[in-house]
């Protein structure tokens, strides 16, 4: 008939992502270091490597690749994850055996930020997903966020570097969500 049907989704965020990928025993002497004659290790991908998004995305891409294979809706982005179903049911039972899955591969989930009971409007990549009517919009948070950017922008006789990347940067995030955001984005810089 052409028409979709309304989604269902739910998120699933991991906890201590990095954390699950152990590190070779020769890479250690690249990974330690010593405060007050004491040498620390890190024996899991640590967090600021530049190389551990790659690495991380390396050992989950099989997971996921798993996922795709049983025709479930996966899509992730480091270690947010979300699901799709056409309907609450299936969501439920795709959401517990992803579950169950992580479980069996020692994959921890950090359930106090993952939302797990099927929706059809879903906070995911700090986007509200309005799976109904297919529809984007941006949280109320971040929108007062960027409000309260603006006006210390306005008020302030000084602004410092800082405070002007994070305009832009939620500026820049913002404005692909947003009717012509992309093109007055374009007019405030280059008006």
């Amino acid at each position: 008939s052409g028409i979709v049907e309304p989604l269902w989704g739910c998120t699933l965020d991991l906890q201590d992502a990095y954390f699950h990928v152990p590190m070779a025993w020769f890479f250690h002497r690249y990974l330690a270091f010593v405060v007050d004659g004491i040498t620390y290790v890190f024996q899991y991908l640590p967090f600021g490597l530049s190389v551990a998004p790659w690495a991380f995305h390396r050992v989950i891409k099989p997971v996921k690749a798993h996922l795709h294979l049983q025709s479930m809706r996966v899509h992730s982005y480091l270690d947010d994850f979300l699901f799709l179903s056409r309907s609450r049911e299936g969501l439920l039972a795709i959401t517990t055996h992803i579950l169950d899955m992580f479980d069996r591969l020692h994959i921890k989930v950090n359930y106090k930020k993952s939302s797990l009971e099927p929706s059809q409007t879903v906070e995911y990549l700090g986007v509200i997903l309005q799976l109904d009517s297919m529809t984007l919009c941006i949280p109320h948070s971040k929108v007062l966020g960027i409000i309260t950017l603006c006006d210390q922008l306005m008020i302030s006789s000084f602004c410092s570097r800082r405070l002007l990347e994070s305009l832009v940067g939620v500026l820049n995030f913002a404005s692909s969500f947003l009717p012509l955001g992309r093109l007055r984005l374009r007019l405030l810089f280059h008006g």
